[in-house]
C-alpha cells in the first residue's frame, strides 16, 4: 500500500504529463499528429485509471483505520472519552477527504481527455464523420432556439395585452388596483421569461462552442493514417510511471523512471 506522500508525488508527475498533452493538442495540424497524440493520450488515461484504483485502495484502508479507532474509543471509560484526543480519527478523515477530491479530479481529467479525443480526427473519414455530427447538433440546437424565441415572444405579447387592458385606470381606488395588477403582470412575465432566457443563453453558448469545434476539426490536413483505434506501434515505448514516450534512452527523460 502506497503512502499518501508517495501518491501525492505520483500525482504531481502524472499532472505534468496531462499538462503536456493539453499543450500539444493546441498545436496539432495533421492526421498523423492527431494519431500520435491520441495514442499517447490513451496511455495516460490508462495511467490515470490505475492511479484512481490506488487512491480507492488507500481510501478504503483509511476507512478501516477510522472505524477501528472509533471502536477503540467506544470501549474507553467515560473519563477517557472526555479527555482523549481524536488526532488519529482526524488524520484518517483528512486522508479520506483528500482521496475523494483526488479521485474526482481524475474522473474529470479522464472525461476532459476523452472529450478532446472525440474532437480530434486522425483521418479524412473520421474528420467527415465528426463534422457531420457537429453540424447535426448545430441544426437541432438552432431549431430549439427558434422554439424558445417563439415562447419568449408569446410571453411578452401576452403581458403587453394584459397591461393594455388596464389603460386609463390611473386614479382612485381603481387606479391603485390597476397599479398593483400591472406590477403583478410584470412579475408574472419575468418569472415566465427567466427559464427560457436562461435556456436561450445556454443554447447560444453551445452553438458558439459547436462552431469552434467544427473549425477545429476541419483544420486538420494530410494523408489518411491507420485507424486511431488501433494500438500504438510496438516500437513506441511509454513510461509506466508518467506515461511519456521513451525514445532514445532506457531511462524516462520526463520523470527518471526505468519502468516501461
Amino acid at each position: 500500500m502506497k503512502s499518501w506522500n508517495e501518491l501525492a508525488q505520483h500525482a504531481s508527475v502524472i499532472q505534468k504529463s496531462v499538462d503536456e498533452l493539453l499543450q500539444k493538442h493546441y498545436v496539432l495540424q495533421s492526421f498523423l499528429d492527431a494519431q500520435e497524440w491520441d495514442n499517447d493520450t490513451r496511455v495516460v488515461i490508462e495511467l490515470l485509471q490505475n492511479f484512481e484504483k490506488d487512491l480507492t485502495s488507500f481510501k478504503g484502508e483509511q476507512q478501516k483505520i477510522l472505524e477501528q479507532l472509533k471502536q477503540e474509543r467506544s470501549r474507553n471509560s467515560i473519563f477517557k472519552k472526555v479527555f482523549s484526543t481524536r488526532s488519529g480519527e482526524t488524520e484518517a478523515n483528512g486522508y479520506i477527504k483528500k482521496a475523494d477530491a483526488a479521485i474526482q479530479s481524475i474522473v474529470d481529467g479522464i472525461e476532459l481527455l476523452y472529450g478532446m479525443m472525440d474532437q480530434t480526427p486522425a483521418s479524412k473519414s473520421e474528420q467527415k464523420e465528426i463534422a457531420s455530427e457537429l453540424r447535426l447538433l448545430k441544426k437541432e440546437l438552432t431549431f430549439q432556439k427558434r422554439e424558445v424565441n417563439e415562447s419568449l415572444r408569446k410571453t411578452r405579447s401576452n403581458a403587453r395585452q394584459k397591461t393594455a387592458n388596464l389603460t386609463g385606470l390611473n386614479s382612485g381606488f381603481i387606479g391603485s388596483v390597476a397599479r398593483y395588477q400591472r406590477t403583478s403582470i410584470r412579475l408574472e412575465k419575468e418569472r415566465a421569461l427567466t427559464p427560457n432566457e436562461d435556456l436561450k443563453a445556454f443554447i447560444e453558448k453551445k452553438l458558439v462552442g459547436f462552431e469552434r469545434d467544427l473549425n477545429w476539426v476541419m483544420h486538420f490536413t494530410g494523408e489518411d493514417q491507420n485507424d486511431k483505434t488501433q494500438p500504438a506501434s510496438e516500437e513506441v515505448k511509454h513510461c509506466n510511471y508518467c506515461g511519456r514516450r521513451i525514445v532514445t534512452s532506457d531511462v524516462c527523460l520526463g520523470c527518471g523512471s526505468t519502468s516501461y
